[in-house]
């Protein structure tokens, strides 16, 4: 039968590092106590396996704690559950006795089973508990029942080894309360600080997972139906709800003509018609003589021009103003055919005088048509800016969906008017059909998401910033059809489950590997939680991923 030295519950790992160092054996073998100390940190097997490497020394872990074997196997140790082929080797004590007991109470299990307990009223719950059920020595009753039964046990069991010793023994075994029976309840008291650190290193550690995916563009173009009479917004009917907002606005609007004419005196002087050919010309009253920069001037009277003589009439300039004060000119009678301008033409010999300018503005008939189109646009405008303020900011539309009428327009002034301002009173309503934005993206993005693979989802779908058209607005009964043409981003999507369990207890390099290898996978990022952790939780659920796109 082989030695074994049996650990303290508390035993810290440089008692135990002591241990190795001061042993002789090339093998030695611990046995170790389910919830010991040691097992409650990777660091402290770490240690222990070092210095047992150091030393060219193996190490055998007796124990029945099933994480402490876990991570015992997962560093290289040698272990065993069965503690029967060991001699147990001992510190000496002063109460060797009473050690052994607590040893053996920490140790092995009881010497009687649940239902006996049960049937002795001796369980430390409550007798209403819904969740006990006895079956042999399986006892469900929870995390915090079985922690329970787990101390009972130790507890009862500890109470009958305590009665079979010695009455001189016990008496002093019992006396000694700052020795090791004040340590061995201590320890007892401590079991559940071993929880809290069991949860503290194996229940709570946590990664955070960040990773980085390549995206790609997808060109879009979908269309739906605002409208005032839907009662839902439905995403397969493709149709939101409208909602239709009016504003009505009078006002005058002042618009500058555009109409200039010269008041001023008109200039006058004398030309003399000359006639080089056989045959009488006569020249009825008004007829235009111009001059070479092309003014023309009227005749004020009728006259007759023998052939081969000359006649003086007075002429007045066809406009007012001074530019018509002309010097001694050659003049073209226009009335006449060109073929005879050399033989029949007028002479001034002196300048025209008397023109002068009073330039005023008038009504043109463009202005008094365009007036009216000027001031509606003015006052729809108006009123459009008011309609929009009182739009809730949930609610959002289409610049194309508004909708002008002009109720009554009256113009102040007629045309010919010598004014430089014209006063038109408008009286106008704007409508508006907007709709709930969210109901807009909801229904949008469904309607993108149809266009891709089930493996393919939207990053951004750019909406905002999207071109949108408006079909067949119809505000009499309230609908339109609304275009709109993008692009998003795309990127892939996972099966989280499955890409946890892939991971699930693994390295980080080995995590990091498999990650990365998957499809569009840029980058990844992992973090632990607490900072001492260096490997995936075995719990998928304490196992974060969250998405960056490049």
């Amino acid at each position: 039968m082989g030695k074994a030295i049996y650990l303290d519950l508390d035993e810290e790992i440089t008692s135990i590092i002591d241990r190795v160092k001061k042993s002789q054996e090339d093998r030695i073998v611990f046995i170790v106590p389910s919830g010991a100390l040691v097992f409650q940190s990777l660091v402290n097997l770490r240690l222990l396996k070092k210095i047992s490497d150091e030393l060219q020394k193996k190490i055998v872990l007796v124990t029945n704690d099933k994480i402490g074997k876990s991570l015992a196997v997962q560093l290289g140790f040698e272990v065993s559950a069965d503690q029967k082929n060991y001699e147990i080797e001992r510190q000496k004590e002063e109460l060797p006795q009473a050690s052994a007991v607590v040893s053996e109470a920490i140790m092995a299990e009881p010497e009687f089973s649940m239902a006996e307990l049960v049937a002795k009223k001796q369980m430390p719950f409550g007798e209403n508990n819904k969740d006990e059920k006895v079956e042999g020595r399986e006892f469900s009753v929870g995390r915090e029942g079985r922690r329970k039964h787990s101390l009972f046990r130790k507890l009862s069991f500890l109470k009958k080894r305590i009665s079979a010793i010695s009455s001189k023994d016990k008496t002093s075994f019992l006396q000694k309360p700052k020795g090791k029976v004040l340590k061995m309840f201590a320890g007892v008291g401590g079991l559940a600080g071993i929880v809290a650190l069991f949860v503290l290193f194996l229940v709570l550690p946590a990664a955070h997972i960040t990773i980085r995916l390549q995206t790609s563009a997808f060109s879009y173009k979908t269309q739906l139906v605002v409208s005032t009479r839907a009662e839902v917004s439905d995403e397969d009917q493709k149709i939101i709800i409208g909602r239709l907002y009016e504003q009505t606005k009078t006002e005058s609007v002042s618009v500058k003509t555009t109409g200039k004419k010269n008041l001023g005196e008109y200039a006058r002087g004398t030309i003399t018609v000359i006639n080089k050919t056989s045959t009488t010309q006569s020249l009825m009253a008004s007829t235009q003589f111009s001059a070479p920069d092309g003014k023309i001037f009227r005749s004020d009277s009728y006259v007759v021009v023998n052939g081969n003589s000359s006649s003086n009439v007075s002429v007045t300039a066809s406009e007012a103003g001074e530019g018509y004060n002309i010097g001694p000119a050659h003049f073209i009678i226009i009335k006449l055919h060109p073929s005879v301008y050399d033989y029949i033409y007028g002479e001034s010999t002196s300048a025209f005088s008397g023109g002068t300018d009073r330039i005023v503005p008038y009504v043109t008939e463009e202005d008094y048509n365009s007036a009216k189109q000027k001031a509606a646009d003015t006052v729809a405008s108006l009123a459009k800016k008011q309609l929009t303020d009182k739009i809730p900011n949930d609610k959002v539309f289409p610049p194309e969906a508004f909708a002008s009428e002009i109720l009554e327009a009256s113009v102040a002034q007629e045309i010919g008017a010598e004014v430089s301002e014209m006063t038109v009173s408008i009286s106008a309503k704007v409508s508006v059909i907007a709709y709930v934005r969210e109901d807009y993206e909801r229904v949008a993005n469904l309607q993108l998401s149809a266009l891709l693979s089930s493996e393919t989802k939207i990053v951004a779908a750019n909406l905002l910033k999207a071109k949108k058209t408006v079909l067949d607005f119809d505000v009499k009964n309230g609908k339109y059809t609304l275009v709109t043409e993008g692009e998003a981003t795309i990127s892939r999507t996972f099966d989280e489950d499955k890409l946890k369990s892939n991971i699930i207890g693994k390295t980080t390099r080995e995590a990091e590997s498999y990650l990365t290898s998957q499809a569009l996978v840029d980058d990844v990022r992992i973090e632990y939680w607490p900072f001492w952790v260096s490997r995936m939780p075995i719990q998928d659920t304490r196992i974060y991923l969250k998405y960056e796109y490049k």
